[in-house]
């Protein structure tokens, strides 16, 4: 099954970002040849570009860069119950200030999904909203189709070719 192009959706979490003002304006105030609708269309599918360039460069995978912290956050607090220098005080401190920073950005993630609503309750627990997320995901997926002939389809190739089928 062929899928068209990704849509552009906006983060909300950009906007706590010092860079990204900067970034839309540089974007937006490049010169376009053509005026009118054509060229507020290049000028939009120029800041599209530029915005998932950045987002990419700043923000990367947030999920990743959590787990990532927590492992961080995890070994600095060991090398401190290990030798409780100040050093290592700080450096955890520093690591968990920067773990807090990764949930506020998930939590920014998800909150922009309408259908979640755990997020009123306050859970910030990551493996429980993935798992929302998948049994959502597991309910909404087509199983099976009956095709123009009445056979039922259940593989994916299937499906999509009997759902091509039905709408030529």
């Amino acid at each position: 099954m062929v899928s068209g192009p990704r849509s552009f959706k906006f983060q909300n979490m950009w906007l706590s970002h010092s860079s990204f003002l900067n970034t839309v304006s540089k974007s937006w105030n490049e010169v376009f040849s053509g005026g009118g609708m054509k060229g507020l269309v290049l000028k939009l599918q120029k800041l599209k570009k530029d915005l998932r360039k950045w987002n990419t460069n700043v923000f990367g995978n947030i999920f990743d860069d959590v787990k990532l912290c927590e492992d961080e956050v995890s070994k600095a607090e060991q090398e401190f119950q290990n030798d409780s220098l100040e050093v290592n005080r700080e450096n955890w401190f520093h690591k968990k200030a920067l773990l807090l920073s990764k949930y506020r950005l998930e939590r920014m993630f998800w909150k922009q999904k309408p259908h979640i609503k755990w997020l009123k309750e306050g859970d910030c627990s990551s493996h429980y909203f993935h798992s929302l997320v998948k049994i959502r995901r597991k309910k909404q997926m087509i199983h099976t189709i009956k095709d123009s002939d009445g056979r039922d389809c259940s593989t994916a190739s299937e499906i999509g070719e009997a759902a091509v089928s039905f709408f030529l």
